[in-house]
């Protein structure tokens, strides 16, 4: 894709109040629409190198998810069942008859359900290091030693989004990832990590997903201890129009850590898969 320099004038920047909080979105260049959603560790900001590569082909929507900086999360704690509500008001406020998804992770929950309740409005979907809000009783066993791997990173002072091989061998963009991550500090993350690893909000099964006709492409770093590869395959193997991608040498945020390969294969299909 040819690129031209961006800055802070081609972004609008602007609110959108929902009951007793707001969202924060921002919307970048011009073209077919895509909705950017990140994961638990991150927020608009997270896409920092996805925006300069896109925007001069697509309208890029980037936006804070609820309690996420620098939206609001109102009196209620956050639940990861309110996610897609928020997508849907976000896609219908700005007037967007359709759409393409990008999601990351905990991203992937929104991003999954707005699609199977709006199948005509996604033109396709990516799925990041996610298997959104997918439930199958065979995934307990696949995450069954996520929080040993996790807890161990966390005491070597590795972020377990961003993985082991980040941090040795990019530190600078690990240690961004921490202090991007550190934004979202008004949220009791640890709440809703366990509401989105405990499997007790999830509805979406097997028989749902085969019925889905939307384009949906996975993608799933190799050394990802978030969300496993096996776990990414399972999901994609009861998809019935789907593609899976599996990077080498890459973590959970593969979008992040490996950027020149996230934005390469992610454009292919958006141009080729998509259109």
């Amino acid at each position: 894709m040819n690129r031209k320099i961006l800055t802070t004038k081609n972004s609008s920047k602007r609110f959108l109040q929902r009951r007793d909080y707001s969202l924060y979105y921002e919307v970048t260049g011009k073209g077919p629409a895509i909705i950017f959603i990140h994961g638990l560790g991150g927020n608009f900001l997270s896409w920092w190198q996805q925006i300069p590569y896109f925007a001069n082909h697509f309208t890029c929507v980037t936006f804070s998810q609820r309690g996420f900086f620098l939206s609001t999360k109102g009196v209620k704690e956050l639940d990861p069942s309110t996610l897609a509500a928020d997508l849907a008001f976000l896609i219908e406020s700005l007037r967007l008859p359709q759409v393409s998804i990008i999601a990351q992770s905990m991203g992937g929950i929104s991003g999954l359900e707005y699609t199977l309740q709006n199948p005509s409005r996604v033109m396709g979907l990516i799925m990041a290091g996610s298997i959104g809000s997918f439930y199958d009783p065979k995934l307990k066993l696949l995450f069954e030693n996520i929080d040993k791997k996790r807890d161990a990173l966390i005491k070597r002072g590795v972020h377990p989004a961003a993985g082991e091989r980040m941090a040795n061998e990019n530190p600078p963009l690990h240690f961004l990832y921490q202090k991007i991550d550190a934004l979202n500090s008004r949220n009791d993350k640890k709440l809703l990590r366990r509401k989105i690893i405990s499997f007790q909000f999830k509805k979406i099964v097997p028989e749902e997903l085969s019925r889905i006709a939307t384009p949906i492409f996975c993608i799933s770093g190799e050394e990802d201890i978030v969300t496993p590869t096996q776990a990414v395959k399972l999901f994609a193997s009861f998809l019935p129009n789907t593609k899976l991608r599996i990077i080498k040498k890459a973590g959970h945020s593969v979008y992040f850590e490996k950027p020149e390969i996230f934005n390469r294969l992610v454009g292919k299909i958006l141009l080729n898969d998509f259109q």
